[in-house]
């Protein structure tokens, strides 16, 4: 949530919600992709695991809303773009583990991003 707060103040909020994503590409790391690999297996083996997985990306979707909202960014924007950010993310690593998508987890995040804002403006 740092890295949200810390974006520059003339960035909207999308881009706060993508320097977040950098950040937690830089902090995952490319070495960690087995065991990314290997952690997605189990929780999608799991219906336990994957409700507890998303009720995990919902609480870091709430604490990037109040770092958005700390910001001055409104409602219901803060929260829209939180829960994007957490999409972005979730899909980013499945492709990323996947091991289908041999780009870096940050490209792959930056590019997911750039799709979801074509997404929004075709309406």
């Amino acid at each position: 949530m740092t890295a949200v707060a810390d974006a520059p103040a003339t960035e909207g909020p999308l881009d706060a919600v993508s320097s977040g994503l950098a950040a937690a590409a830089a902090m995952l790391g490319e070495g960690r992709r087995d065991t990314s690999r290997q952690r997605q297996g189990v929780i999608e083996a799991s219906p336990e695991l994957r409700e507890r997985e998303l009720a995990k990306l919902a609480d870091y979707a709430a604490a990037v809303a109040a770092a958005l909202r700390e910001r001055g960014v409104r409602e219901p924007q803060s929260t829209l773009a939180a829960e994007a950010g957490m999409t972005v993310l979730r899909v980013s690593i499945q492709r990323w583990a996947s091991g289908d998508d041999g780009r870096d987890l940050t490209v792959i995040m930056r590019d997911s991003v750039a799709e979801l804002r074509v997404v929004a403006a075709s309406g």
